[in-house]
């Protein structure tokens, strides 16, 4: 059964692996859009965004900043904080208190959702979940 759990959870991380990327570059190019950072030349992450929530959002982004820094300067680059930041961080900008950046932004980053952010927010928390599950050794018999 041992064999059989690692073999699954093997095969499931690769999957999540996709679905994070996936998931993490839709949102960034629709929050990139939404903010104008082309022509603000500041990143979507260091705006105050998301009411709040500001704290923990900013303190996300600065713990992925400090860590590239501590590995190498040259690693703190806009693409690395965006791939450094974790799952729940994703599911975390479609929670309720983030309706309006759903409405304007969000959704387009789903776009063969049902259009409803509850319906995305579900999938995506089952799948943080699991993942959660799979990263501690979890059994996967249930």
């Amino acid at each position: 059964m041992y064999e059989w759990n690692a073999a699954l959870a093997a095969a499931c991380f690769e999957a999540f692996h996709y679905v994070e990327v996936i998931v993490r570059n839709a949102v960034d190019r629709e929050m990139r859009t939404y903010y104008s950072e082309a022509q603000r030349l500041i990143p979507w992450f260091l705006l105050p965004i998301v009411g709040k929530h500001q704290a923990t959002f900013s303190e996300s982004i600065e713990k992925v900043r400090r860590r590239l820094r501590d590995q190498n300067r040259e690693r703190e680059t806009r693409d690395q904080i965006i791939a450094g930041v974790d799952f729940g961080f994703w599911t975390a900008l479609l929670h309720s208190e983030n309706e309006e950046l759903w409405r304007h932004a969000l959704y387009k980053a789903f776009p063969y959702s049902s259009g409803k952010r509850k319906d995305v927010v579900a999938v995506l928390e089952a799948l943080r979940i699991f993942r959660n599950r799979l990263a501690h050794h979890d059994s996967l018999l249930g």
